[in-house]
């Protein structure tokens, strides 16, 4: 096979443990000059799936063809699937290489490249190649495969994004026990940092910590200073990438208001550790805007609440939502628009779940965020 000077990248291998093949398969990537490039994980599930956003992604490369590919299980081993798409988007060749175990053997590494030379004979060349070069062959295969051994065993470098947010929170509570006072904020500013880690691409780890600024609450004997914290810890695992993105999680959070006030007549402040059971959903729109959204049930498991003083033992949980929309304007920036609510209600055992009175605390936010990914 004559290899023609074409402008090919490859754009990674999707899947766990995805980085130790993608050691072994340097060399012969090198062999063939096809130039690694690094893209954002969403963009290489959707070159490694073709949904609707793919062809969009490979425009904006800018190169005569683009390849990647998917290690997954299969019946007890795996299978390394390649994708590769021509300067417009179009698809030029899916095949899969199935394999042992989680490295390349010799005849492995082979099969793979001849599916990357299959691949570069499909895509057609920008222009007439200046000059012929030879093929893999297969002493060069094989000092691919023992020069990768060692490389191969290190481990992947997990993808990390990071975020600081400005917006408005408040609050609005219920307390059902006519004992108790109510109380209801105006939108007041607040500052979030969030961040999180994808251990590999399914398995996602994120926090958050979220606190009012300049909240005060007026009292008889003037205005006092207040206190509104919210912080979250959670974990998520993608059971389903196309056509939208979905994974369930769990975590634990907690939810915090207090007043520096001695007066008896104000609200009680409140203490809410809660676990988090839920899902998550997001979805790729054209090449750059990215939409998600997640649900909760969030049961409390801990903390003093606000009418445990008037009514006694009480049960609570909360049900939290939140919808966001992303831009990611270039490499490794990005920026995020979201809208949460988080909505705590309890009841007392004596009087079953009907007696709760309507009892309710409920935070909306809005929050604007820029953030980095690598």
């Amino acid at each position: 096979m004559v290899l023609a000077p074409l402008a090919v990248v490859f754009a990674g291998v999707a899947g766990d443990p995805a980085m130790e093949i993608a050691h072994q398969l340097a060399p012969v990537l090198d062999a063939a000059q096809v130039s690694p490039i690094a893209v954002p994980p969403p963009d290489l599930d959707a070159l490694v799936h073709d949904d609707d956003s793919t062809a969009a992604i490979v425009q904006a490369l800018h190169r005569d063809g683009v390849i990647a590919a998917e290690l997954t299980p299969a019946d007890g081993a795996f299978v390394l699937r390649f994708v590769a798409y021509r300067a417009d988007g179009q698809v030029v060749l899916a095949r899969g290489t199935p394999i042992a175990n989680e490295t390349l053997t010799g005849d492995e590494l082979a099969a793979v490249a001849a599916t990357i030379a299959a691949a570069l004979d499909a895509i057609p060349p920008a222009a007439p190649p200046p000059e012929q070069l030879p093929a893999v062959t297969p002493r060069e295969i094989a000092e691919a495969t023992s020069s990768s051994a060692e490389a191969s065993a290190e481990p992947a470098a997990p993808h990390v994004h990071a975020e600081l947010g400005f917006g408005v929170v408040a609050r609005e509570l219920s307390p059902g026990a006519a004992t108790v006072a109510a109380y209801s904020s105006s939108a007041v500013g607040a500052i979030r940092g969030s961040g999180g880690i994808d251990v590999t691409s399914d398995l996602h780890l994120a926090m958050m910590a979220e606190q009012a600024l300049a909240m005060t609450s007026p009292l008889s004997d003037g205005m006092a200073t207040t206190t509104m914290t919210h912080w979250e810890v959670a974990a998520s695992y993608d059971v389903m990438r196309c056509p939208v993105a979905v994974a369930p999680l769990v975590g634990v959070g907690h939810r915090g208001f207090s007043i520096e006030s001695a007066d008896p007549a104000r609200t009680p402040d409140a203490d809410y550790t809660y676990l988090v059971l839920g899902a998550a959903a997001r979805k790729r729109f054209a090449t750059r805007w990215i939409a998600s959204a997640t649900v909760a049930v969030e049961p409390v498991v801990g903390g003093a609440q606000p009418t445990a003083l008037v009514a006694g033992d009480q049960r609570a949980w909360a049900l939290g939502v939140t919808a966001a929309i992303e831009l990611h304007p270039i490499a490794h920036a990005f920026a995020r628009a979201s809208l949460d609510y988080q909505r705590f209600a309890w009841w007392w055992p004596a009087a079953g779940p009907r007696g709760s009175g309507g009892a309710s605390d409920g935070y909306p936010a809005a929050i604007v965020s820029i953030g980095g990914a690598y």
